[in-house]
């Protein structure tokens, strides 16, 4: 039986045009461009854990990461806690973010300027 339905399948007109890819084309892995020295590129982030939010900070050379626990995800406390973090390494040449909605007032220049 199991032979069958899969031949109906298969020469379904129907069938064929409204199946879906099963395997969605992967997306290809984008290189980044080769940093010099540490803490000159961050990627800045917000994960949650178990309810508990925080911002990740990672040096793009190293690899060294930090979280600092945010209560919310708001451009306030985002901005205070990269400045916490700037405080002990220095400000970054550029950072890499995500289009997360939080980053939104985060990157506007009256904030990096603090």
């Amino acid at each position: 039986m199991k032979t069958d339905v899969t031949n109906y399948i298969k020469n379904c007109e129907v069938c064929q045009r409204n199946k879906y890819d099963r395997r969605p084309p992967r997306i290809p892995y984008q290189l980044t461009e080769k940093v010099d020295k540490p803490f000159d590129k961050m990627h800045i982030d917000t994960i949650s854990i178990n309810g508990q939010n925080f911002l990740t900070i990672i040096d793009a050379f190293s690899k060294y990461s930090q979280a600092y626990p945010i209560q919310g995800k708001t451009a306030i406390e985002i901005v205070d806690r990269l400045i916490e973090g700037f405080s002990i390494h220095g400000t970054p040449q550029e950072m890499v973010m995500d289009k997360g909605l939080e980053f939104n007032n985060v990157t506007r220049p009256k904030n990096a300027r603090k």
